[in-house]
């Protein structure tokens, strides 16, 4: 999938969507062109615990090929802490293909709260972890 290989590259420069395209989030204001998708998802990648999400598990999904439209449940899952430990966190995405490999619509939905959670519970692990490497050497 395109958005676990830029997650692991950290390169979110591709053109994804239109020149129009349009993101809708939950949580984060609209966004209504190319460059303010590319600015604010660079600008969530900026995070080191945003960047640390880098595996998109495809739960299922359903493409209408005559009208270009996607919906799909997706598996958000962190980056392994070091503890073998795994959090994620679950989105619905619904998207509107416009050609050329481009995107012409997005919007996700999910639980901030469970997202929150997801995100917190991966930070203290993998301090936990780096204060035990630490402490062994």
């Amino acid at each position: 999938m395109i958005s676990e290989r830029l997650s692991k590259s950290n390169d979110w420069s591709v053109d994804l969507f239109t020149e129009d395209g349009r993101y809708v989030d939950d949580v984060d204001p609209d966004r209504n062109s190319r460059e303010e998708i590319r600015d604010w998802i660079n600008g969530i990648y900026a995070n080191p615990v945003a960047r640390a999400v880098r595996t998109f598990v495809t739960k299922w999904l359903i493409v209408d090929e005559e009208r270009g439209w996607v919906i799909a449940e997706f598996d958000n899952i962190w980056d392994d802490p070091g503890n073998g430990q795994v959090f994620s966190f679950r989105n619905y995405t619904l998207m509107k293909y416009a050609g050329d490999y481009q995107w012409c619509f997005q919007e996700d939905q999910y639980n901030p709260q469970k997202r929150m959670e997801a995100g917190m519970g991966w930070m203290q692990a993998r301090q936990s972890m780096k204060k035990n490497v630490k402490k062994m050497v």
